[in-house]
Parts: structure tokens; C-alpha cells; sequence
């Protein structure tokens, strides 16, 4: 038998929208903390507020706006009999729900963009940067489509009318949205594997790094039972009523779809990803095989930009430099030469690292030209 109440504020079989804002304001408030989480944490250890910072603090935004507009459908009826409301109230519905599916696209987008604008930091190839600057032009294509064709799929001027005949066909149009957005999440679970593949570290490490980016994998089954209970909906003959389980998919997916972006950022994984957490020390010292490959053609055979990835076991040899040739510095800027010899330095250098952690630093990037000894 169910339970009596005020419509509202307590669940039964009549009255299904309490369960609509449990489902929204809970993983609402998971998703804020753990945002925070990504951002201070990232902060206090970089203090800079980057782009990827910005895309997902604006990413919670919308989510916070479209929860209030689910909120706002329940109240005007969401989850009971459309014959239960009276006219204001339907209106009142379908103009939240209209202003429900902007906030969505929004937080979507701006979620996919946490993690590309991150990525693009990372790119040490022609290659890797055309396929994230593509996913990126992909990604707002998508998304500006979608916010237009939400604008208009109404007959103007009552474009928020959604349950007039004057529509185009909802489960088509949002079967090509969900579609799209469930391939774009396909490539940034790719994405990462292409652009990190050439991270110096431990196997077992790299593949933990891979496996918090595939996360996202996880909003593909959330979409699909999306659009299951898109058909469901738009097929029964009370919308109003049946939209419910719709609504929790919605939040549920939009949510899990931060958490899972937040995921890489935590500190566990950046800390293996980038020690200081630094995107630059990151870009410039990856290891000789990544520098080699972005030097300029103009360099000869014998000149090579230097990075400084220090392994733990590299013992503090004041030798470990020298040959019977020392080696000679190029000043870039000023064309002169100067003999020197690292050995002298070494010591000091490797005594300041920790033995327990491998080490990327950033340098300057400089030229060395070997010099055969002449016989003497």
C-alpha cells in the first residue's frame, strides 16, 4: 500500500519525484567534493589555476544548474500523473526540462574538456597534438550542434514546448546526440594511451595511470540505459509520469561522468604521472628518446638536447660523464666555446635526489659537440 503525504516531499506510487531529487543532489554533492578535491589538491602543489582547472570548476557549475532545474521539474510535477497537474504546472515542467538539456550538453562538454586540455600539455609529437587538437574541434562541434538544435525543436516562439506535437522527433534526435557523445568518450579513453605510452616508469604504474583514464569507459552503459529509457518515455502515454526513471539516469550518468574525469587528477596518480605536478617538467623532461625526437633539424650529428631524468640507481660517480675525450659546451646565444667537465658537478647534483624516486627535472636546454682527442 503506499505511503501517504504531501506531493513533493514523500515517495509513492503516485508521487515518484523525491526519488528524481535524491538521485540528484547526492551524486551532486559527490561530484563537488571530489572537483574540489582535483582542484585544491592541484593547487597547493602547483599554484596555478590551469585550464583544466577552469573546465572542470565550470563543468560543476552546470551540473549544479541542471540539478536545479530537474529539482524544479519534480516540483511542478515530475514523477506524477500529468492529470494530477494543472496547466501552469505542465507549462512549469517542460520549460525546467528545456532548460534542463542545455545544462547537460554544458557539463558534458566541459567535462571531455578537463581532460583534453590537460592531454594537450602532455603531447610530445605532430601526431599526438593534431589527434587532441581534432578531439577537441570534434568535441565543440558536437556540443553547438546539440545546444542548437535543443533551442529550436519547438515550433518558435514555444520552443521549450516539449510535449506538443510541434517537435521533432525526440528519441531520434537524442539517439545521434548520445551516440556522438558516447564516441567521443571512446576516443578519450584512447587518447591517453597514445599521448603516455612514452612515460619513463614502472610498468605497473603506467598501466594504474591508463586504467584511472579508462574510467570514463564507465559512461558508456549509463548512456545506453539513457537512451533505453528515452524510448520508454517518449513512447508512453504519460510522460510527465514515466520521465522519472529517466531523470535518474540523467543524473546519475551527468555525475559519474565528472567523477570518472576527476579520477586521473587524484593525487595518488598525478604524483605518478608528474613528480611536482608540474605540466612543464612533465613536457621537458620525459627522457632523451622524447627530447631527441623534438630537436630541430638544424642540429648536426654530434649536438643533442639534454634532459635530466635521474634514476635511482645511477650512482654519484664523479666519472660517470668523462671519457678520455671531455666533452665541450656550445653557448647557443653568444657561438662560443667553452671547455669544461661535468664530472666535477655530479656528485653534488645526484646527493639532493631522492634514491627512492625517479627523478624529472626541467632544464636548460643546451648543445654538446664531442671533439675527437688529437693526436698528440
Amino acid at each position: 500500500m503506499a505511503a501517504h503525504g504531501r506531493p513533493g516531499v514523500t515517495i509513492t506510487n503516485v508521487n515518484r519525484g523525491p526519488e528524481v531529487n535524491l538521485a540528484s543532489w547526492i551524486p551532486l554533492v559527490i561530484t563537488g567534493l571530489i572537483a574540489l578535491l582535483k582542484v585544491s589538491s592541484k593547487l597547493v602543489k602547483v599554484r596555478k589555476f590551469q585550464a583544466d582547472d577552469c573546465c572542470i570548476s565550470l563543468a560543476v557549475v552546470a551540473a549544479v544548474g541542471q540539478t536545479i532545474a530537474v529539482s524544479q521539474q519534480v516540483t511542478a510535477g515530475l514523477g506524477r500523473p500529468a492529470s494530477s497537474l494543472s496547466t501552469l504546472q505542465i507549462d512549469s515542467y517542460q520549460k525546467a526540462w528545456y532548460a534542463s538539456q542545455f545544462f547537460y550538453i554544458v557539463t558534458l562538454s566541459f567535462g571531455k574538456f578537463t581532460t583534453l586540455t590537460f592531454i594537450l600539455t602532455l603531447v610530445q609529437t605532430s601526431l599526438q597534438r593534431t589527434s587532441v587538437l581534432g578531439t577537441m574541434v570534434f568535441t565543440i562541434v558536437w556540443a553547438l550542434l546539440a545546444l542548437l538544435a535543443i533551442a529550436f525543436q519547438c515550433h518558435v516562439p514555444h520552443t521549450w514546448a516539449l510535449l506538443a506535437e510541434t517537435c521533432f522527433d525526440q528519441r531520434s534526435f537524442w539517439d545521434g546526440i548520445e551516440t556522438l557523445n558516447m564516441f567521443t568518450d571512446l576516443i578519450l579513453v584512447g587518447l591517453p594511451v597514445l599521448v603516455l605510452k612514452g612515460l619513463q616508469m614502472p610498468k605497473g604504474k603506467k598501466i594504474a595511470i591508463f586504467a584511472a583514464f579508462a574510467l570514463r569507459a564507465i559512461d558508456i552503459p549509463l548512456t545506453i540505459l539513457r537512451l533505453v529509457y528515452i524510448t520508454d518515455t517518449f513512447s508512453s502515454p504519460d510522460v510527465i509520469y514515466d520521465a522519472y526513471r529517466l531523470a535518474i539516469v540523467t543524473q546519475i550518468g551527468m555525475n559519474a561522468s565528472l567523477v570518472v574525469t576527476c579520477a586521473p587528477f587524484l593525487k595518488t596518480f598525478m604524483e605518478q604521472l608528474q613528480p611536482g605536478w608540474s605540466t612543464s617538467d612533465m613536457r621537458t623532461g620525459l627522457g632523451y628518446n622524447t627530447s631527441a625526437s623534438r630537436i630541430p633539424r638544424s642540429h648536426t650529428a654530434n649536438e643533442y638536447a639534454m634532459g635530466t631524468v635521474v634514476k635511482p640507481k645511477m650512482r654519484p660517480d664523479a666519472n660517470w660523464l668523462m671519457t678520455s675525450t671531455r666533452p665541450w659546451l656550445k653557448d647557443p646565444q653568444g657561438g662560443r666555446t667553452m671547455k669544461t667537465t661535468f664530472g666535477d658537478d655530479v656528485e653534488s647534483m645526484l646527493s639532493s635526489i631522492n634514491p627512492n624516486k625517479k627523478i624529472i627535472r626541467k632544464t636548460t636546454d643546451i648543445r654538446t659537440q664531442s671533439e675527437r682527442r688529437r693526436s698528440q
